[in-house]
Order: structure tokens, then sequence, then C-alpha cells
């Protein structure tokens, strides 16, 4: 399996990308579209911070539509280049004069919880690929009688 972690973007800290273009904002993870679709399916609970009564409180998902808010962020998209770190964009509706201020006011909860979540992705990344390597280890090839495993080398040489 590929390493699903990429080289980490750092801004301001947060370990994500977060950019200004146009009339929008984008931020970009430090793990691929893949990686985080693997996480969600294997360690959903990586992806979520819960209150102290364990009720869900703030999570990070892939879907349709990218979308952020004190609930949650949405990742829909990954980056055109060999990368392919997730990514998501939304249209400011704030002063675009000063669009920074208005991203860290408007956002800064849920920034602050993606923040605590992005912490863990290359742990959690890690343990599901160390995973899915031993897992592959208790899989083998028959050969074409059905008889003895055969090695994935000599399987391909069929």
């Amino acid at each position: 399996m590929e390493n699903i972690i990429k080289n980490t973007v750092n801004a301001d800290k947060l370990n994500v990308d977060i950019c200004i273009v146009g009339k929008t904002f984008a931020i970009t993870l430090p793990i691929t579209m893949k990686a985080l679709k693997q996480i969600e399916r294997y360690r959903p609970e990586a992806l979520q911070l819960k209150d102290s009564d364990g009720g869900l409180k703030f999570r990070v998902a892939s879907g349709i539509n990218g979308s952020i808010t004190d609930f949650g962020v949405t990742f829909n998209d990954f980056t055109r280049d060999e990368r392919k770190l997730a990514f998501m964009s939304v249209e400011l509706n704030g002063d675009m004069e000063n669009a920074r201020e208005y991203i860290a006011a408007e956002y800064v909860g849920a920034l602050l919880n993606l923040k605590n979540i992005i912490s863990s992705f290359g742990m959690v990344a890690d343990e599901i690929e160390d995973v899915m390597e031993e897992v592959k280890g208790y899989i083998r090839y028959a050969d074409s009688f059905g008889n003895n495993s055969v090695t994935e080398e000599e399987n391909k040489n069929d």
C-alpha cells in the first residue's frame, strides 16, 4: 500500500493550508483524500471530538459538498498536484477587504477543532496501514490447481 501520509503543509501552526482565492477560501489537509476516507471507514472516532457527556461535538468528513461549520468540516475534493491532498472551499460572504480577519473570527472554533483532530492523523493513518499490511500477510494465492499457496510474485508469473 502506498504511504498515505504526504508532506505536511503548515499555515500558522494549524498543519493545514488555508488560502484565500478570489471570493472563496480553501482548506487543504496534510493527508490525501484516500487517507481521509480510510480513516473514516476504519477509525471514524479519530475524526470526531466528543463533549464531556460523550455526545458528538465536532467531526471531519468527506462528502459531496465542502463545508465548514461550528460542528464540522467536510472535504469534497483533492488537490490537482501529485500529492492529491484532501481539499475543500467555501464562498466568503463577509468583508473581502479584511478576509483574513473575517475567516479568523467566523471560523475560529471550527479551525481550532480541526487542528485538534489533525494532530492524530499521522498516527491513525500509520496504524491503519500497519493493520492492512498484517492482514495482507494472512492472504495467500492458490496455484492454478488449488493446491499450496504461492507467492504474489509467482502468481504474477502465471
